[in-house]
């Protein structure tokens, strides 16, 4: 990929300092498509297999809402309430996507989630 492709799809600003100005960033990666996991269970292989056909989509929202956040970043709690998507299942996409794609935990920050307790702030690594 050459220095001018590469400046096609570079984003403004560094998500992880903050600063807008005289920083170019990469777009950050998403998660591949994958087979949500699953304990070996009767029941959770069908929840497994129930939420197959949408985990993928569910990934990218929750991918692409991070990322728009920038520096700001989300918790887990901010994106289930903003995305309308149950706890749990933006846990497990979350989990998922920070062992495959550019979101990170950003080390030393936390918010309070809407029971008051301290939660893990995620931003886009790139």
């Amino acid at each position: 990929m050459t220095n001018q492709q590469r400046m096609l799809f570079d984003l403004p600003g560094d998500p992880l300092t903050g600063d807008p100005e005289d920083h170019r960033i990469s777009r950050p990666r998403k998660a591949p498509v994958f087979a949500p996991p699953h304990n070996g269970t009767v029941t959770s292989r069908a929840a497994a297999e129930a939420i197959a056909p949408v985990a993928q989509t569910i990934s990218d929202r929750i991918f692409d809402f991070v990322a728009s956040k920038r520096f700001h970043g989300a918790t887990r709690d901010e994106i289930s309430v903003a995305l309308k998507i149950p706890i749990p299942t933006v846990c497990a996409r979350c989990n998922e996507l920070l062992k495959v794609s550019d979101i990170v935990e950003a080390k030393g920050r936390h918010r309070k989630t809407a029971a008051g307790r301290k939660a893990a702030i995620l931003v886009a690594a790139r």
